[in-house]
């Protein structure tokens, strides 16, 4: 196998290497191993993919060692997860805003009573 930068056992390493780092400034992989509940050898192992060819983790492993770090499993397995991270927030915002806009819009159609709110006060007032 070739240490390829595509290669999700290269992007796997580094990702995890990344957030062990940037997790309580910088986390060894014995509490790493103690907080995933998983043996330091298959953290040593992933970790070692950076320089070459090593056992590969079940989902299991990557979805504990992501539950001990505090993210979500993609982000050890996307091969840049900051920029997915400022993309999604970004679609969140603008989901956001677009809802923002669909509310807006209907207190203009409805004069100035949101679609949800006018069907709860006819009902009211019809019983």
């Amino acid at each position: 196998m070739d240490n390829d930068e595509n290669d999700i056992n290269v992007i796997l390493a580094r990702n995890l290497r990344t957030q062990m780092e940037m997790k309580y400034g910088n986390v060894n992989q014995s509490e790493l191993a103690r907080a995933a509940d998983v043996a330091q050898k298959t953290i040593s192992n992933v970790l070692a993919r950076e320089r070459g060819p090593a056992p590969s983790p079940s989902l299991t492993i990557v979805q504990r060692l992501a539950d001990a770090l505090g993210i979500e499993a993609w982000q050890l397995l996307h091969p840049d997860p900051v920029r997915a991270e400022r993309e999604q927030e970004f679609y969140r915002k603008l989901e956001k805003d677009f809802a923002k806009l669909i509310i807006e819009s209907d207190k203009d159609q409805f004069g100035g009573v949101a679609v949800g709110k006018k069907k709860k006060k006819e009902s009211n007032g019809a019983g």
